[in-house]
């Protein structure tokens, strides 16, 4: 009987919206039902999304069209917002990405009439481009941490050696996410310390280490378990965990100052794609090793050709 009665329930009409909100209410109750999103995706996108809503949530589908998102997207950009300040270009850009998979998603489900929104343009992303290391500034670091003094530098030699996330590498515990041969990716950490899954599925990976990045944690393991015996990979001396935003301030003030770099930590994650795409490893694989949920995001976000290259690659013609 249960059975039967869950079953009427799925297969029961959905009233079709009317507005641009309930459009957004179901296909977000869709997405979180899929389970194919990432509880911390789930959240940005609702509370990004709120900002364009207020501004055309009470429009009818039937007049949604690209001059009035176009001036939403303008509203922000001028700090018409939840919390009274501009959206950036790249955050602007992440508004987009999740207001047109809505649409898509609609269109395909007959909800929009196809090329509803055509002639509707990304906005302008003003953030720095992203620099992955040089092959000699790479080895250059990994150098410098080939034996960690604090849990940030293992930290570190896990962004440059592995790729890992910011929040993955917060949460890695001896002997069961860290093995003698890789690390077993499988969850990370917000801001009160509650750990918390990855990204999204594909995060959830296991990523081979090399021969020098393993050395390096097996020396940081010997001086850790010294001052804090039991401990996981990245805390702090006394065994607290280290919230993602502290290592990040930590970088920011001994990166440039003490170990020349000022390149941020999400580009070293991107120095360890673009170093695996510049040695001629398949997409696919590294799409895997950096636990990306789409191909698109490995070859047009992460993998970087220097101008070196560039002019080396015409010098073959």
């Amino acid at each position: 009987m249960l059975r039967e009665f869950t079953a009427e329930v799925m297969e029961a009409p959905v009233a079709a919206p009317t507005d641009v909100l309930g459009l957004y209410e179901l296909w977000h109750r869709t997405r979180k039902s899929s389970g194919d999103y990432s509880e911390r995706t789930l959240v940005l996108e609702e509370r990004l999304m709120k900002n364009v809503l207020a501004h055309i949530g009470k429009v009818r589908l039937k007049d949604l069209d690209a001059a009035k998102v176009e001036a939403a997207y303008a509203s922000l950009r001028e700090g018409d917002t939840a919390s009274g300040r501009p959206l950036s270009g790249s955050t602007m850009q992440t508004v987009h990405r999740f207001f047109t998979c809505m649409v898509h998603w609609a269109e395909r489900r007959a909800m929009l009439p196809r090329g509803m929104l055509d002639g509707l343009s990304s906005p302008k992303n003003d953030a720095r481009p992203r620099r992955p290391l040089s092959e000699e500034e790479a080895e250059r670091l990994a150098g410098m941490l080939a034996e960690p003094k604090c849990a940030q530098e293992a930290a570190i030699v896990l962004y440059l050696e592995a790729g890992l996330r910011r929040s993955e590498a917060l949460v890695l515990e001896w002997d069961k996410t860290l093995t003698d041969d890789e690390v077993i990716v499988d969850g990370s950490v917000d801001e009160s310390g509650e750990k918390g899954s990855t990204k999204t599925r594909a995060g959830v990976r296991a990523v081979p280490l090399s021969k020098r990045a393993k050395a390096s944690l097996e020396h940081w393991r010997k001086v850790q378990q010294s001052r804090c015996p039991g401990c996981s990979l990245v805390v702090s001396e006394d065994g607290t965990p280290i919230k993602p935003s502290s290592i990040t301030l930590w970088w920011r003030y001994h990166g440039e100052r003490d170990y020349g770099t000022d390149r941020t930590l999400h580009e070293l994650r991107h120095t360890f794609i673009t170093r695996l795409a510049r040695k001629g490893v398949q997409p696919r694989v590294v799409q895997e090793l950096a636990g990306h949920r789409n191909l698109s995001t490995t070859l047009s976000v992460y993998t970087h050709v220097s101008g070196e290259e560039k002019r080396n690659a015409v010098d073959l013609l």
